[in-house]
């Protein structure tokens, strides 16, 4: 069986790379001889204080090339038409202004280069009750310069934060268990104060399904937003795997249709996932 491993770095082909947020657990770890930079952000020291207490091997965590501290990765990366891929998994969903990440993440690539991301499918985690993103919200957010969570993204997150028996994520085949919030109501109105005002607040900005995700690249594609497309996919339960490029032709009407009507296949289908543990009749 093919690793989620094996998955990825097929998907980033062969070449320099760049992986962005690989923390405790890289998939192109420079120890094992991939020619790479990674990029955080905040330095190998920080992330193993940060981790201490976790359920983590600390070993794995390497020297980070490029520390962000919440500046765009063209400010604190200095190549530019550099890298055959760029990889990051559950990154793109913090980000507070998308189509500046993605247009960055252009300005490193070679023209050739790939965008690879791993993203949450936010039927199968905490997103679970907060609605899908489009492209609509991505353009208002670049518009507007956004380069934190706005109180919308921060509200939404500490109110809707959902669980299943107790965690934050869970796999598509988990059909049973409890669904609930995951801060007590009492305090939600003070976590959302304290996050609020905070400097360093890190929270999921967008969330997606599948096609969701795939329709928003397609529509901001149209209005040029980004010169990207998605060029591979793979649903891979629980999240989704995608390869986005500068080269390859869309059908705009077809394209659009078919993924929205797939899109609402899977919004349709949180019903079913969010309703209650059926009752034995016994």
């Amino acid at each position: 069986m093919v690793t989620r491993t094996e998955k990825l770095r097929s998907l980033c082909g062969t070449g320099f790379g760049l992986e962005i947020g690989p923390s405790h657990n890289p998939i192109f770890p420079k120890r094992d001889g991939f020619q790479v930079h990674n990029l955080d952000h905040v330095d190998a020291e920080k992330l193993r204080h940060k981790y201490r207490n976790a359920d983590v091997d600390l070993s794995r965590i390497e020297d980070v090339d490029f520390v962000t501290s919440g500046r765009s990765i063209t400010e604190v990366v200095p190549y530019r038409s550099f890298y055959d891929f760029i990889f990051a998994s559950h990154v793109i969903e913090h980000v507070p202004d998308i189509i500046k990440f993605i247009r960055n993440c252009g300005d490193l690539l070679k023209p050739t280069g790939a965008l690879v991301l791993a993203v949450p499918d936010k039927r199968y985690c905490f997103d679970l009750f907060r609605p899908i993103s489009t492209a609509g919200h991505a353009i208002e957010a670049h518009s507007s310069g956004r380069n934190r969570p706005s109180k919308q993204m921060i509200f939404d997150e500490i109110f809707y934060a959902a669980t299943r028996d107790g965690k934050i994520g869970w796999l598509p085949t988990n059909s049973g268990g409890d669904i609930g919030f995951f801060r007590p109501s009492i305090k939600m109105a003070d976590s959302f104060e304290g996050a609020n005002a905070s400097d360093d607040i890190d929270v999921h900005c967008w969330q997606f399904t599948p096609s969701s995700f795939r329709l928003m690249m397609l529509d901001l594609k149209l209005v040029g937003m980004i010169d990207f497309i998605v060029s591979s996919f793979q649903d891979s339960g629980g999240e989704f795997f995608v390869s986005m490029t500068s080269s390859g032709s869309i059908n705009d009407v077809d394209a659009r249709l078919e993924l929205a009507r797939s899109m609402m296949s899977e919004v349709a289908s949180l019903a079913q996932i969010a309703a209650p543990p059926a009752q034995s009749s016994s």
